[in-house]
Parts: C-alpha cells; structure tokens; sequence
C-alpha cells in the first residue's frame, strides 16, 4: 500500500477550523444552508449522489424561471428534509471535497467554526480526530493546493 502524506482532507479541515468530531456530526442549520446556498456550490446538481439522494434529480429543481440561488436553496431544503438528522455537516463537507469543491467546504466550516463548542468555550478544547475510514473516493487537489492526491476516507458515521 502506498502512504500519501494526507489521506484525511476532512481532518486536516477540522483542525484548520478547530472543529471536533462532535461539531460536524451535527445536522447542519437552517441558517447556515440558507447561507451557504446563498453564497456558494453554483455547481450543486453533482451532490445528489454524493449525499445519497439520488431521488433530488437536478432537472426537477431547475425548472423555471427562478434563480440559480434560489435552485440551490431548493436542493439543500429538500436534502436537508430527506435526510433528516443524517443532514450532517459532515456529509456536506465530505460531499464537497469528493467533487473538488475544497472552497466551498472551507466555507461551511467557517460557518459552523463560528458556532462550534470548540470555539465557543474560552477554555482550551482538544479537537477529537477522525481516524477510522469507512468511505473511499479519490480526491485530487485544486492547483496551488499544498494538499495532495491520495484516498478520501472519512471516520465513520456520526
């Protein structure tokens, strides 16, 4: 087996952000979707596989004369109403790095880095790493990423 120097982009996102495990297993807010749909993923019709649901087809959510962001809002609404409590931080982020949107998911941790237990307390916290992979997917990095290509594998579910 080849070793590559990061084979956990999520956990080198977490300790980036100070976020623990517990953080981003968390479901993702309605305020920080809202957000998030407003600001950023204006290529959100590759997600629906990578957050299991499949059933969202991007054709059905883009129809009509409504905005790309109001699209998006759309998409994460109903991903956030299929999922339920599987509507995960975690998920999201995992999803964005599998299709390379490293930005984007620098993002939603900053969003959840200003709500986070780690970051709220004044005392010092010690970020939980994630280190059991369950999930596999090549990544590969944007250019001037001082990341690397390798695995993608995220801890085990929340």
């Amino acid at each position: 087996m080849q070793h590559h120097p990061d084979l956990h982009p999520i956990t080198s996102l977490l300790e980036r952000y100070n976020l623990t495990e517990e953080d981003c297993c968390q479901q993702v807010s309605d305020s920080h979707l809202d957000e998030f749909a407003r600001n950023c993923c204006n290529e959100w019709k590759s997600l629906p596989a990578h957050l299991e649901v499949e059933g969202i087809v991007a054709d059905d959510i883009d129809y009509g004369q409504r905005s790309e962001r109001e699209k998006r809002q759309s998409f994460f609404k109903e991903w956030k109403q299929r999922k339920g409590s599987n509507a995960t931080y975690k998920a999201l982020v995992s999803a964005l790095l599998k299709i390379n949107h490293r930005d984007d998911a620098e993002y939603l941790c900053r969003l959840l880095q200003g709500t986070s237990t780690a970051t709220a307390s004044t005392s010092t916290t010690t970020s939980t790493t994630i280190s059991a992979p369950v999930v596999c997917a090549s990544v590969t990095s944007n250019p001037g990423d001082t990341t690397t290509t390798g695995n993608f594998c995220p801890s085990s579910p929340c």
